[in-house]
Order: C-alpha cells, then structure tokens, then sequence
C-alpha cells in the first residue's frame, strides 16, 4: 500500500492556537463553532448530541466522564432540583388531561396559601409525615378516599361569606356545631313576638317521665317537663309558694294540705268566696234572701162553691216562695197568678179527712211585681149539704222583697 505524504496548510490565531473546522467535501462547514455570548445567526450548522440508553443504567465512579442518558425514546434523563428564588410566586400550571402533580416535600411543611379554582384533576402531595396548611378562598378538593384521608374544614364567621375571621365547624369532640335557627327558622319565634294561626309552625314538645325518683332543677335552669308512663302531662297549680293537692275519697287530709278557694257568683257581676264556720261547715243560703213576708186569709167553704181564701197583690216586686192551707173538710185548692185580672190555675191540690193540709214550696221562686196578683181558691167537697157541711179554710202566702 503507497503512503503518500504531503503538507496542509494549517491556520493558527495571533496567539498560535490552531483553528480547527470540520468541513465536508465540498469544502464547506458542516459545524459551526458559537463563541459565549455570540450572534446564533440565522442558520448555524450543527452536530446531533448522542446519549445512551440503557435499561440498566450502568454505575460510575465519583470523576469518571459518562454519557448522557436517554430513555427508549431518546429523550434526555434528567436528575434536576429546582430551587424558587425567595419571596417569588410560582405558578404550577397542569394541563386538562395531564398526568397528576406530584410535590414531595422531603420532609419538610408545605403551605399551600392562594386561592384554587377549578381543580379537576388529582393533586397529590406527599408530606413527609409532616403537616400541609391549605388556605385557599376557593377550594374543590375530590375523590378523598374513605377512612385514609382527612380535611379540616372551616367557615366564614358571616353569614354571606363577608367576614374576616374563620372557625371551625366542629366541637372539640369532634361534633358538628349546628344553628338551630338557620335549620329551623320556622319553628322559632322572639319572645313575645306575634303568631299568626295557619302560617307559623310550631314543634314538638317532649316530655320526660320521671315518677320514682323525681329529679329536680336548680334556680335559673331550664328543664323537661314531667309525664304519666302513658304520656299523659302532668299538671299541678302551684302559687310558687302552696301547691294544690288532689286527694282520693277515704285520703287524709293533713292540716298542711294545700287546696284552692271556691267562688259563687252574687248578681251579674260580682263573686264571693264560700264561707265555712270555725269547724269547717260551708254556710248555705237556703234560697231567701232578705226577710220572709206572710200574707194570710180565710174564707168560709160552702158547698161546691169556690172562694178566695188570699189574695196577694204586691206593691213592689217580690219573689213567691210558697203557699200553705189548712181545713177541716174535704176540699180542691187551686192556686192563680199572672197579670191582674188574667190570673191563671197554676197548682191544684185535694184534702180530706186524713190530709186535711198542703204545704206547697215552689221548686223556683216565683217572681211577681206590682201589675201581678197571686191568689188561693178553695171549693168545699164535702157530701152533707149546706150549711151544715161549711167549714172556714185558711191559706198563708210567704214571700220575699226581690
């Protein structure tokens, strides 16, 4: 084989560094060498950057020059740390349809302070077994799974989301702190505040049966009240001081037993309280009121011929209370009264021998006044004719001024 020698020319700088260019057969470069900081011009030729790919990935020692890796691919392994300059926002911007965002936080507290809207996909974040703060305005947190993760939720003080301070929604026992008012309103009403019947709504009282050891409340507090074992309401009058006692027929009656006072109506408008003497027997009016006025007669019975015993025409009114006779013959009494003059037969009654009296009360006080007349007809009944059957009759009308 001929070996052929000959010499290039070979171009070196100003300081003697030798300037080397790869060109092709043409002569004209294939690569072109950028200075730091140069112009990038408008087509600069250049050389494909080769790594390797290796399912496993070979070890290095410390200094030793490797190549770059790529995946099956060919892109470009890279191991990167990126460190966010201080007091500088980031903006993690996950497109619809990308994989999750993983942040780790190596141990470290992540504090997740914004506000996050429209969060579709899944956002995972590994704490490290350290604590995540999120305080975000708006916050759409989906598929936490069932007893393996947890979120502390807390709410706006104002009701319209207007306030400032923020708490949480549960006690420290774990339970939710619930408004009445805001899960009920219709059921709750100001103190002495109008009702209006058929549009406001009212609850469900609960009572509490408490029949063998009764339980008490102390002053000030607030308590169910009591009820049978088959939920009848107990009720008892009580004064704040004595308390009505029911009692049984055959109970005692202690000095001590407390009871209410009875009241009686006297005319139209005023009430009286029962009156009892010193051993505790109820005075009883026996209907008069006022002093007992007689009116008496007589009159001599002839044979089947009525006649007027009394007659009674009062100057004022009067209430009737009954008429009383006496004979020593066989008669019919009839007792009238009405308007003057238009009296009418109220009451008939026979004697004889046997019963030769009648003692007549009437079952409501007749009440007359001074246009009225009362009066008692006798007509003898007896056998023998006149005038050995005549006999004198006597008849008493007792009365009260009204």
């Amino acid at each position: 084989m001929a070996v052929y020698k000959s010499s290039l020319p070979v171009r070196h700088e100003n300081l003697g560094d030798i300037v080397v260019g790869i060109v092709g057969s043409d002569n004209t470069s294939i690569v072109d060498v950028l200075t730091v900081n140069g112009s990038y011009g408008a087509t600069p030729k250049g050389m494909p950057l080769l790594g390797k790919y290796e399912i496993t990935p070979t070890v290095y020692d410390d200094g030793d020059a490797v190549p770059l890796t790529v995946d099956a691919s060919g892109k470009l392994q890279v191991d990167a740390e990126i460190v966010f300059p201080a007091n500088q926002n980031v903006t993690v911007v996950n497109a619809a349809g990308a994989a999750a965002v993983n942040i780790q936080d190596g141990g470290n507290t992540i504090t997740i302070d914004g506000t996050l809207t429209g969060i579709t996909n899944d956002v995972n974040i590994a704490d490290g077994g350290n604590s995540i703060t999120v305080d975000a305005i708006n916050l759409d947190i989906r598929d936490l799974a069932y007893t393996q993760d947890t979120i502390g939720i807390w709410t706006n003080t104002a009701k319209d989301g207007s306030g400032t301070d923020y708490q949480p929604i549960v006690d420290a026992s774990g339970r939710l702190i619930v408004n009445v008012e805001a899960g009920g309103a219709a059921n709750i009403k100001a103190d002495d505040s109008a009702f209006s019947v058929g549009v406001d709504s009212v609850g469900a009282v609960g009572y509490l049966f408490d029949d063998v050891a009764t339980d008490t409340v102390d002053e000030g507090d607030i308590g169910a009240p009591r009820m049978t074992a088959d939920r009848i309401a107990l009720s008892i009058l009580d004064d704040g001081t004595d308390r009505l006692a029911l009692v049984k027929d055959g109970d005692a009656y202690g000095a001590s037993t407390a009871g209410v006072v009875v009241f009686g109506q006297y005319g139209t408008t005023d009430y009286q309280s029962l009156k009892v003497d010193s051993l505790g027997a109820l005075y009883v009016n026996t209907g008069v009121v006022g002093s007992v006025t007689e009116n008496a007669g007589s009159v001599n019975a002839v044979k089947d011929t009525p006649a007027t015993a009394v007659t009674f025409t009062p100057g004022a009114n009067v209430e009737i209370l009954g008429v009383t006779y006496a004979g020593s013959g066989k008669a019919q009494v009839d007792i009238y009264y009405g308007t003057t003059s238009s009296e009418v037969r109220k009451h008939t009654f026979y004697t004889s021998a046997a019963s030769p009296n009648v003692d007549f009360k009437f079952p409501g006080e007749v009440a007359l006044t001074s246009s009225d007349t009362i009066y008692v007809s006798v007509t003898n009944l007896e056998k023998v004719a006149s005038p050995q059957s005549d006999f004198t009759a006597y008849a008493t009308i007792s009365y009260v001024i009204a």
